[in-house]
């Protein structure tokens, strides 16, 4: 790379906007009545789960799979409606879920239930933030970053994953349409963009845009489809 070559800096800044997709957090999934994505786990599985950890009685069994298989049908009508009427629906669905339940469980069961719920989220939580910090690590890595740029980008991506997350919260609370809500997404990866620009070297901005993370970030384009300007 001849980083003497002129910088052509609102074209890679805007290119950047593309390529930051990747380190922006995408919307998260809706949560189905078992707490998992909106398609929701295998009745069959979470049951067995169920059995296992909260010691089910033969009883329950039977009682508890009728629960839970009748909620994954009733999903999967609710995900074929309007997308404004399918999240009350599926907030009833899973009060109405959990009602069934309590009446079929002791409340120990019940108790353990929620606290398996609250483990597996912090576990996801975890997950991701180590998944975050080994992709922080092998990027300070492609692109040699100085001590003193470190923290500046970690900052400037942590603050646009967390603006990005705002956005998409509001968005399931409010049934924003989807178009609105990707226009929004699109300015926090632009504003990202712009402070990365302002931190990065124009060298570090060229090999940040040919990473695969950047070019094959959620809609974003493959290095060979960028404007020649941008290459």
């Amino acid at each position: 790379m001849d980083s003497r070559r002129p910088f052509r800096p609102l074209i890679l800044a805007g290119a950047l906007a593309v390529a930051s997709a990747a380190y922006v957090v995408p919307v998260q999934a809706e949560r189905g009545p078992g707490g998992g994505p909106e398609h929701g786990p295998d009745p069959a599985r979470r049951l067995e789960h169920m059995t296992e950890r909260l010691g089910l009685e033969d009883d329950q069994v039977a009682r508890v799979r009728e629960v839970l298989e009748d909620s994954h049908a009733r999903a999967r009508e609710i995900r074929a409606a309007e997308r404004g009427a399918r999240r009350a629906a599926m907030t009833a669905l899973r009060e109405d879920t959990d009602a069934r339940l309590a009446a079929i469980l002791t409340p120990a069961q019940m108790q353990l239930l929620e606290d398996g719920r609250e483990a597996q989220g912090e576990h996801r939580k975890m997950r991701r933030a180590a998944r975050r910090e080994a992709g922080f690590e092998r990027l300070m890595e492609r692109l040699e970053l100085a001590p003193s740029q470190i923290e500046p980008v970690r900052e400037i991506l942590d603050a646009g994953r967390a603006r990005g997350r705002d956005i998409a919260q509001a968005a399931r609370a409010e049934d924003m349409p989807r178009e609105a809500l990707r226009d929004q997404l699109d300015a926090v990866r632009a504003e990202t963009a712009s402070e990365l620009a302002g931190v990065l070297s124009p060298a570090q901005l060229e090999v940040f845009l040919a990473l695969p993370e950047g070019r094959e970030g959620r809609g974003a384009p493959r290095r060979r489809d960028l404007p020649p300007e941008s290459r």
